[in-house]
């Protein structure tokens, strides 16, 4: 048996996966050729992602970050650490304070990391 033709799309932050077939229909005027697929099975995706590049007009209108909200008040402070450090406003104790926030949030979120989030879930035919 000649195996199926899949294919795949991404609409909405889903992910639809369809069929070619061999008889296409017609419904309403319209051709398909394309069908849900025929057999429930695990799937596993693999996916890397990064965040879009932040320019000089899009750092301050940017509404998409592919960072968790949990971690931007340790980015936060490791900016104002930075900031104490430099030799204009030097202030060692604010330093010091806002340095070791950032390493606490830091190892969080290195462990987080390494835990390789995934969202698992089963893929069932369902007609359209």
């Amino acid at each position: 048996m000649a195996s199926k033709q899949r294919y795949w799309f991404i609409d909405n932050d889903r992910i639809a996966i369809v069929e070619k077939v061999a008889k296409a229909q017609t419904k309403e005027g319209v051709t398909i050729d394309y069908q849900p697929v025929s057999e429930a099975k695990n799937l596993v995706i693999y996916s890397e992602s990064t965040d879009n590049p932040l320019t000089k007009d899009s750092a301050l209108t940017a509404t998409y970050s592919n960072i968790p909200d949990r971690f931007i008040q340790g980015i936060v402070s490791k900016v104002i650490a930075d900031a104490y450090k430099d030799p204009r406003n030097m202030n060692m104790e604010g330093y010091q304070l806002f340095e070791a926030e950032w390493a606490s949030f830091a190892k969080v979120a290195k462990a987080w990391k390494r835990k390789k989030y995934s969202n698992i879930g089963t893929i069932k035919p369902h007609g359209f």
